[in-house]
């Protein structure tokens, strides 16, 4: 999986007011469940918050009915947004969900762009050897939301109610033997 980790000071997020952290909800896919569970070994309940999905069609049917899966928040700012040094940073930077790492970009007519809708108040240009490095990210990221489809579609044909638990192992234990298979 690809990483964004050679930023350093020349990224624009550094010294930003992390509005995008405060204003939008944080989906996230099966493989996002995973990483941050694992890497903190904390139940995935523990930072999940159940939302009205957006379209049924890619919700999840847990206990009382379809439901879209995305990180806890506190008056709609991410849980694990911490304050340091006077600014706000992400508390799970190097594991942080998909929808996060590709922020604020998209793909559009085949070329890799900047959200048109968006918080932040960067455009960015990104040198050729970041935009190829970001570009690969986002294909990944994309991946991983086509496997969480294929895992809720198959989960959802099962038993109409389920616990979040139970659908949080089902979805663990099928990110980790693709891990296992893509290794």
């Amino acid at each position: 999986m690809a990483q964004f980790h050679n930023l350093s000071n020349r990224a624009p997020c550094i010294g930003c007011h992390t509005n995008c952290c405060m204003d939008f909800v944080v989906y996230l896919n099966s493989h996002d469940i995973h990483r941050i569970s694992t890497n903190l070994k904390v139940p995935p309940e523990s930072f999940i918050q159940l939302y009205q999905p957006e379209d049924k069609d890619s919700a999840v049917r847990v206990d009382d009915g379809l439901y879209d899966l995305a990180l806890k928040d506190d008056n709609g700012t991410c849980n694990f947004l911490k304050r340091e040094d006077g600014q706000f940073r992400c508390g799970i930077q190097s594991f942080k969900p998909g929808i996060c790492r590709t922020y604020p970009f998209e793909v559009r007519r085949g070329k890799f762009v900047q959200i048109v809708k968006k918080v932040c108040p960067v455009d960015w240009r990104l040198p050729k050897y970041l935009e190829e490095q970001m570009s690969s990210m986002y294909d990944s990221h994309y991946k991983e939301w086509d496997f969480y489809q294929e895992l809720v579609e198959e989960w959802n044909k099962g038993q109409k109610d389920r616990s979040l638990s139970s659908f949080t192992n089902f979805a663990n234990s099928r990110v980790e033997i693709s891990l296992q298979n893509s290794a």
